[in-house]
């Protein structure tokens, strides 16, 4: 679901806020819908790369909260338009209170896993981890450069 202060009541003028994408997906694929709907919304200008680094990196934080955080607990996605580029902020919470993680050292041949969190914190600007009194909320930032024409 995608909705703006308008959306909930408030019609007073010029008091548009960001629009949210909220929700407590099941899956993944769930997650990334959510965020290619308010990119398709809000940022349809953004570089075609760019949308496709957000989407990659919101299956990473959700599959993440999935596979070692007990399952996702909260979703949002907003877009923030403070700076001169766009910045889409991904908040995924689960019920693990351990920080993300990469392994370190070499990979062995074969290895499954292990790559998602190194991805997420090389496509974003900006990751922070929040505890809640029930696991942790995972913050995302990743620049929506605009397209190029």
């Amino acid at each position: 679901m995608i909705e703006t202060r308008e959306d909930r009541g408030d019609q007073r003028p010029g008091l548009r806020e960001p629009a949210v994408a909220a929700g407590v997906p099941r899956r993944a694929d769930e997650a990334r819908d959510l965020v290619a709907a308010l990119l398709a919304e809000q940022a349809g200008d953004a570089d075609p790369l760019a949308v496709a680094d957000a989407l990659l990196a919101t299956s990473e934080v959700a599959t993440n909260a999935l596979r070692h955080g007990g399952g996702i607990t909260g979703f949002a996605a907003v877009i923030i338009r403070d700076g001169p580029q766009p910045v889409l902020v991904v908040s995924v919470a689960d019920r693990s209170r351990a920080l993300p993680a990469s392994p370190s050292g070499p990979r062995p041949p074969g290895a499954v896993g292990g790559y998602g969190w190194a991805t997420v914190r090389r496509l974003a600007a900006h990751t922070a981890t929040t505890a809640t009194p029930d696991g942790k909320v995972v913050h995302v930032h990743l620049p929506l450069a605009p397209g190029v024409s």
